[in-house]
């Protein structure tokens, strides 16, 4: 059972001092986050990241790992489950945080992306044998400049993002007798949140619950739904207590995405705790990207933008 929370804060918090609701559950140990959750049978899940930033993943050494102590299975493209690819609409909720799905080729777009995932009776046991694999790439030149990074075609939120232009901006700034430009650059951030990335999940009799970091229940049920092919009416999505998201904890990361509908697959478990690793949090999850935005304004026309990320 949750935690009690704090009574609901007045209207008007103006000129009060009022305590956040979860507040006192998260100080005294009370709020449990997506990884504190054990239910019977539990296998625990980390996944290995790419040390290269850009290549080409040519061969895959798990046999060290797979007689590790605890290992259940060692997770790759070559045994992986069948997923669906998200819509990725942010208007119908299935917005998901990367397009590609775990594993689904063995092109290295960054660093820390998946290639491969240790599956054990313990955390422990997972992180000991993630550390046993190895792996052969071509190394190819990463992209390490802003503008030579950029995907035109991927630059929209959602696939029906609306448009966003009034009047005739070109015309305007021709016609404006004075003219100020200006172009803002930001660089990567990286959230340093204190609950990692991670969630448990569990089947029962053809329903999933899965208790996830995220700061958009609705959003992963609905996304994770189109990715695992299962009715939402099937998926139950808890985050009572999210340990520091700032935007990163949004969408639909590799973590809740991999519990597939077959965990007989790998010693007939139904319950599995995925985590992303401390490296890895910097890199195969959520963060502000750099941008560049070029911003022009004349004193007759409105302010006109345009703007990039990667």
């Amino acid at each position: 059972m949750s935690p009690a929370l704090s009574p609901r804060p007045p209207a008007s918090v103006i000129g009060r001092r009022v305590n956040r609701v979860e507040g006192r559950a998260k100080v005294t140990g009370q709020g449990r986050y997506a990884a504190d959750h054990h239910p019977a049978g539990l296998a625990y899940a980390l996944g290995v990241g790419s040390p290269i930033a850009a290549g080409k993943l040519l061969a895959l050494h798990t046999a060290a790992a797979e007689r590790a102590p605890g290992v259940i299975a060692v997770l790759h493209r070559g045994n992986f489950p069948k997923l669906t690819p998200s819509p990725n609409n942010f208007s119908d909720g299935t917005k998901v945080g990367e397009v590609r799905l775990p594993f689904a080729d063995d092109t290295i777009f960054y660093a820390g992306q998946w290639i491969a995932v240790v599956v054990a009776e313990s955390f422990a046991q997972a992180r000991a044998a993630a550390r046993l694999i190895r792996a052969d790439y071509r190394e190819d030149p990463p992209e390490l400049s802003l503008g030579t990074a950029q995907w035109p075609e991927r630059s929209q939120l959602s696939a029906d993002a609306p448009d966003l232009t009034r009047g005739d901006p070109d015309r305007a700034w021709r016609e404006a007798p004075v003219k100020v430009e200006a172009t803002y650059t930001t660089p990567v951030e990286v959230h340093n949140v204190l609950e990692l990335h991670a969630a448990t999940a569990a089947w029962d009799q053809g329903k999933l619950t899965v208790e996830d970091s995220t700061q958009w229940v609705v959003g992963a049920r609905k996304a994770l739904a189109k990715i695992l092919d299962t009715p939402a009416r099937d998926i139950t999505i808890r985050a009572p207590f999210v340990g520091g998201g700032f935007g990163g904890k949004l969408f639909v990361w590799a973590t809740p995405s991999s519990p597939r509908r077959r965990p007989g697959n790998w010693a007939g478990r139904s319950s599995w705790s995925w985590s992303a690793s401390r490296p890895l949090r910097s890199s195969a999850t959520g963060r502000p990207p750099a941008s560049a935005s070029k911003w022009a304004r004349g004193p007759t026309a409105p302010w006109s933008c345009s703007g990039t990320t990667a």
